[in-house]
């Protein structure tokens, strides 16, 4: 940005020279009465989300020969590989629940 920009030097004097309030005839008020309040938040929906989620992998896991794939999967693959995997989707679930979390008591 150039040193003696013409316009940053307005801004600069206009910004200085500005009275503290200006005098809208109550229409700040009317305004900010008129907006909705802030809807109340479920501080319980981060978890409620998250036990339904393993509710549902549960159902799943449980209508799936979860074992059996286990054993094919080991056979066919490494144990590292299987461990990475289930690394990645706990760390994955973790954060979804803070973030789902933080929303709600940050």
């Amino acid at each position: 940005m150039p040193e003696h920009d013409p316009f940053e030097s307005w801004l600069s004097n206009q910004l200085q020279d500005q009275q503290e309030y200006i005098a809208d005839d109550g229409f700040t008020d009317m305004v900010m009465s008129a907006l909705p309040e802030e809807p109340v938040k479920n501080p319980y929906h981060g978890i409620i989300i998250t036990v339904a989620t393993l509710f549902a992998c549960l159902i799943a896991a449980w209508k799936v020969p979860v074992l059996g794939l286990l054993y094919d999967m080991m056979a066919s693959t490494n144990l590292v590989t299987i461990y990475a995997a289930g690394l990645v989707t706990l760390c994955a679930s973790f954060a979804v629940l803070y973030y789902s979390m933080r929303e709600h008591f940050i």
